[in-house]
């Protein structure tokens, strides 16, 4: 007769991590591809807070001399039609990416809280235009989200 090892069990199967390295350890084990996702995030965010730092030139600046430039040591990733570092570009178009999801999410968030607290409080007339609006729109586009 064999008898079950519960802390063994739950050891092998990562349950009980007992440091903050650990549970980054087990959540890349157990979830791949978000981790990967994370990484890249992570990337992104090191870039747009970083990006004065990390970037020799300006992005708004032209040089009519590198136009056209190809990818060397002095821009990694070439230079556009008008001579800009298309690298300082990237950084610091991460930075306005960054700024405009964010204030997108705070104001969906914001409206989307609002109109269901005043739903949920009101009931009614109130209650029916938020559900029916919703509903209208996914019977004439199914793959709408709600």
């Amino acid at each position: 007769m064999s008898t079950l090892d519960f802390n063994a069990e739950l050891a092998a199967a990562g349950a009980n991590v007992k440091s903050r390295w650990g549970a980054v350890r087990f959540f890349i084990r157990r979830y791949p591809l978000g981790a990967a996702g994370a990484l890249i995030m992570g990337i992104f965010l090191f870039a747009a807070a970083f990006a004065p730092w990390l970037t020799v030139y300006d992005p708004l600046s032209t040089n009519a001399a590198a136009s056209l430039a190809k990818p060397g040591m002095a821009h990694w990733l070439g230079c556009d039609f008008m001579g800009r570092d298309v690298y300082s570009r990237i950084m610091y178009g991460a930075r306005i990416s960054l700024m405009v999801s964010i204030g997108s999410m705070l104001l969906g968030s914001g409206i989307g809280v609002t109109v269901g607290l005043l739903s949920g409080y009101l009931l009614g007339w109130f209650d029916r235009c938020p559900t029916r609006s919703s509903r209208s729109r996914s019977r004439w586009c199914p793959m709408s989200p709600a």
